[in-house]
């Protein structure tokens, strides 16, 4: 799952303003038409359109921290799992 707190370089408890201040420094960086140069602009660019989606609406960005921390905790299981059978063998 994409960290899209990390994507745009904010903290999670980044207000709704820092968010779209952030998204709006990195869209100038990284538009395709702004950044020829870099091949990867336009795939960074899309990303951080992404992460805006989801963060830049406060519905969308507490469904999305839920979420998020779901998939985190079921990973850290799922490891804590691993290594507890992995010593039984």
């Amino acid at each position: 799952m994409k960290d899209y707190y990390k994507i745009l370089g904010v903290k999670r408890t980044a207000t709704q303003e820092e968010i779209k201040k952030a998204f709006y420094q990195l869209a100038k960086i990284y538009h395709p038409d702004a950044s020829q140069g870099n091949p990867r602009s336009k795939e960074i660019f899309y990303e951080i359109n992404e992460a805006y989606q989801v963060l830049g609406k406060l519905e969308t960005r507490l469904k999305y921290s839920i979420e998020y921390q779901k998939y985190l905790l079921q990973n850290q299981a799922g490891k804590l799992n691993g290594i507890s059978r992995g010593g039984r063998t």
